[in-house]
């Protein structure tokens, strides 16, 4: 059976593109950097694909809820993860960032409007991270790379606040 993946562009503002609303998902990384997202209409044809896989890869079910994961790359997984989260182009006014360095100086910004959604994030990273509550006060890090710490907290604290009407 042949799988075509879908790069589909959806409103939700927690999710990036790609993710297809209302669909099972598999995400896989096929390659440094090279996520790509696999929609399907039924838990047991992306079970299946998910089966077939050799690379690293993430099933989630229709609420973009985690479901399994395969493979043996833990940094591949955090990639996975974070491809189906909304980015911006810095901290947002009056919402949780989890803020990583994915790669020297790459530094990443995901919102989201709640603690809750924001830990879960960062609960399954394995990158260096931040977590910043709306008023931009650094809650937890995470991480072994105190290099990597530093480069987020310089570039948290050199970017300009953005408003959330401007990015939504």
């Amino acid at each position: 059976m042949n799988y075509e993946p879908i790069q589909v562009h959806v409103s939700e503002p927690e999710t990036s593109e790609g993710v297809v609303d209302g669909k099972w998902m598999v995400i896989t990384e096929e390659g440094l950097g090279n996520v790509v997202f696999y929609p399907f209409d039924y838990k047991e044809r992306a079970d299946d694909f998910f089966d077939k896989q050799l690379f690293a890869r993430i099933l989630f079910d229709p609420d973009l809820q985690e479901v399994r994961t395969g493979g043996m790359n833990p940094l591949a997984l955090s990639s996975i993860r974070c491809s189906k989260q909304q980015k911006s182009e810095g901290i947002i006014e009056g919402k949780w960032m989890v803020v990583t360095e994915q790669g020297l100086g790459n530094i990443c910004f995901y919102p989201f409007s709640d603690e809750k959604k924001a830990r879960v994030l960062f609960d399954r990273l394995v990158f260096s991270r931040v977590l910043l509550d709306p008023a931009r006060q650094e809650v937890s890090t995470g991480g072994f790379n105190p290099l990597s710490l530093y480069n987020i907290r310089n570039k948290v604290a050199n970017t300009s606040t953005v408003s959330s009407s401007v990015w939504w």
